[in-house]
């Protein structure tokens, strides 16, 4: 069984990287921010793409979501929590 990067229950992220920064311009004109979104890890599979890797995917439920979505794992990180 191959180590997975992220456990169930883990709080993740979606990455910056992946987001438009800054947000965008709709078409009524006004500026909308894009928050990143947040939520927590519910399962994993491993799928295998055209070349014959092994991709882990998770299934994420995103907070204020219903339905968990299967998204790779280089598209989220872990959510770090500041302590004070």
């Amino acid at each position: 069984m191959a180590a997975f990067k992220y456990k169930i229950n883990d709080r993740v992220k979606e990455r910056q990287s992946n987001r438009i920064h800054g947000g965008y311009i709709n078409k009524q004109g006004t500026h909308k921010l894009i928050k990143t979104r947040r939520g927590v890890v519910k399962g994993v599979n491993i799928k295998t793409n055209s070349v014959g890797a092994k991709i882990p995917y998770y299934q994420v439920l995103w907070d204020n979501q219903i339905r968990a979505i299967e998204i790779t794992a280089h598209r989220i990180e872990l959510e770090q929590e500041v302590a004070k």
